[in-house]
């Protein structure tokens, strides 16, 4: 699920988490609790951890998701429309080469973006009983318009949010985290009891894996290997 921004609906702005401790919940971790405060007319449905750790709160709506690239002459363009299906396809816009668009794989486009001088592309879907996620490393010959899709890493689950922190790639899906160095599943942690809960944002603090999702904040421990989930607190 994927989730659009209003701005004019924000919330609450810049939560330094470690700081705000004082304005938060900790959500027992059980179906019903975390339900109860999901739907929560208060909560508001959207928890977003921005790139400096800061969290941000707002309303949200469905929308589909595009995403583009810069390659070369052309454009490297990923759509995802849920159950409806994606593509990753690359336009060419060079003077010199004919105009057809190339199609490079059949899926939801999550995420396209560039480690380590290699263009990746984050795939998957989690609709109904279906529940997919891929990682793969694009590789290409701009010239010839050729692109094969390389080092396939399977995720288990579709990749919801991503950052990059020491050279490591974190992936949190729908129902995972997923540490990846060097190409290789590092670590992997699976949960069953996350229910309700939709990742949207991801940020690493020492041996915290924080997580927006849609209706509180989880934060992960490394060494502990367990979570606790914050909401705000009722004024």
């Amino acid at each position: 699920m994927k989730y659009k921004f209003d701005k004019k609906d924000q919330i609450i702005s810049n939560l330094d988490i470690y700081n705000s401790f004082d304005k938060l919940i900790e959500i027992n971790k059980n179906e019903d609790d975390i339900r109860k405060f999901i739907y929560d007319k208060y909560s508001y449905g959207l928890y977003f951890v921005n790139e400096n750790g800061k969290i941000d709160i707002y309303k949200s709506g469905e929308e589909i998701s595009i995403h583009t690239f810069i390659l070369g002459d052309g454009l490297l363009i990923g759509v995802d429309h849920g159950e409806f299906g994606g593509t990753l396809i690359y336009k060419n816009f060079g003077l010199f080469y004919n105009f057809n668009d190339v199609l490079i794989l059949n899926d939801n486009i999550q995420f396209i973006f560039s480690h380590n001088n290699k263009i990746m592309i984050l795939s998957g879907l989690a609709h109904l009983i279906t529940n997919r996620g891929n990682l793969y490393e694009l590789d290409y010959n701009k010239d010839h318009l050729d692109f094969k899709l390389i080092n396939k890493i399977e995720l288990g689950s579709e990749p919801a949010a991503f950052t990059i922190h020491n050279d490591k790639l974190y992936i949190t899906t729908y129902r995972s985290i997923i540490i990846i160095n060097n190409g290789i599943i590092e670590n992997k942690f699976d949960f069953e009891d996350w229910f309700s809960l939709y990742p949207n944002s991801i940020y690493i603090n020492n041996d915290d894996i924080i997580i927006g999702t849609n209706g509180c904040i989880l934060i992960f421990n490394i060494k502990l290997q367990d979570y606790k989930l914050y909401g705000i607190k009722k004024q």
